[in-house]
């Protein structure tokens, strides 16, 4: 009869040339690709050189970046992973040992340097008595670079038996002429040194006057014209001008500087220029308080927070203060299924995955969605397993032995 042979050897009774891609397609065309999937064109598998199963070696730049234009870590000097750095005189080399520093004016490079200098109380270009170190860019009024006053408080440094600077010896010879005599003129006009007989002057010499020596040491009041205790700076200090008075009150130093907390975790954080945190006058996050002034909330003396936002400074792998993100596997999806395939996983923050990645490789078949195949292989196929007989005389009924076949695949006959 039509379409017997004498063998059984036919892979494919549905296919003449019993050729069939990687698909199952009798003389279809799909060939596995260098990632090893049926029909792919190399790309599920390439690196970003676009190498199939490359390490990116071959598009890898200086910086081990693919890709990349050696930019990510060059040094000042263009030079990928070089050593070279800009210093805060804006040198830009190798060598550390010419770094600038700042000098005692907080000048970069500057030659500004501290040194010491005594009082000149009396303005004569020589100074006397305990010393203090300035900066020599900003040195107080009335300090100057030695000790050599022999007479502080006289700028002639010639000072009479009367302690008076350029003095004859008037100013304090008695009646009689006599420096530092004990004759006296009277209100009587007497001129001994019989105190029984003296009438009584003030400190101005006038007689009956009420003219004192102040806390100072000054003869004031009365008719001297002088305001007792006018020489007091103050601080309570007799010529002090001031100097013990730096901004918190009298003898209690400088204010400090402090920085705001928005977090509450008693760290506080500073506005950088660069790396470094600007002066506190320049820093709207920071004021400078005296001791007692200092605000009961959330001003903190230091710059140590890392999140002024974060109280736990905890932040997950999406830089989320105490999120709960991780970093874990993913398997790429081809169908859709939520299903990933293969033993390829990348890690990504649970976060942050791309399109496509599922956290498992649960998947049999990644081109088929249902992962429901019929007894022909074809992914959601109608075909099923039937029993079939042998029809020798081509009437439409078989008889005899039966046998199950696809139906999809049964043998002519």
């Amino acid at each position: 009869p039509d379409h017997m042979v004498n063998n059984d050897d036919d892979v494919d009774d549905n296919c003449y040339s019993n050729e069939h891609d990687c698909a199952g397609i009798c003389d279809g065309s799909s060939v596995i690709d260098e990632c090893g999937e049926c029909g792919g064109n190399n790309s599920l598998c390439a690196d970003d050189c676009g190498v199939p199963n490359g390490d990116n070696s071959s598009c890898m730049d200086e910086c081990d970046i693919p890709n990349g234009d050696n930019s990510s870590c060059a040094d000042c000097a263009g030079t990928p992973n070089g050593n070279a750095v800009v210093d805060n005189c804006g040198t830009c080399d190798a060598d550390n040992s010419n770094d600038c520093v700042q000098d005692c004016a907080e000048e970069w490079g500057g030659n500004a340097i501290i040194e010491t200098y005594y009082f000149d109380q009396d303005g004569d270009g020589l100074g006397a008595g305990a010393s203090a170190d300035y900066c020599n860019v900003s040195v107080p009024e009335g300090w100057v670079l030695n000790n050599d006053d022999p007479e502080p408080d006289c700028p002639t440094n010639d000072i009479d038996d009367c302690s008076i600077c350029s003095g004859n010896n008037s100013s304090c010879s008695d009646c009689a002429g006599v420096p530092n005599g004990d004759a006296v003129l009277d209100n009587c006009g007497v001129c001994d040194n019989d105190s029984e007989n003296d009438c009584p002057f003030d400190c101005a010499g006038i007689p009956g006057g009420n003219a004192y020596f102040d806390n100072c040491g000054i003869c004031s009041g009365g008719n001297t014209g002088h305001n007792p205790n006018s020489d007091m700076d103050q601080c309570g200090v007799c010529f002090g001008n001031n100097e013990d008075q730096q901004g918190c009150g009298c003898f209690n130093g400088v204010p400090a500087d402090y920085w705001y907390d928005y977090d509450g975790d008693g760290l506080g954080s500073c506005t950088e220029d660069d790396v470094a945190c600007l002066l506190c006058e320049n820093d709207p996050n920071c004021e400078s308080f005296c001791g007692w002034d200092v605000p009961y909330n959330n001003w903190v003396s230091n710059t140590d927070d890392e999140d002024d936002y974060c109280y736990s400074n905890v932040h997950d792998c999406a830089g989320e203060c105490d999120g709960d993100a991780i970093i874990q596997d993913y398997w790429y999806d081809t169908d859709g299924d939520e299903l990933g395939f293969g033993y390829d996983s990348q890690s990504y923050c649970s976060a942050l995955v791309p399109d496509g990645w599922v956290p498992n490789n649960n998947d049999d078949d990644d081109d088929c969605f249902s992962n429901n195949h019929d007894c022909a292989g074809f992914c959601d196929g109608e075909a099923v397993i039937q029993t079939y007989w042998y029809d020798d005389d081509g009437d439409g009924l078989g008889d005899g032995l039966d046998e199950a076949f696809c139906n999809s695949e049964v043998p002519n006959g």
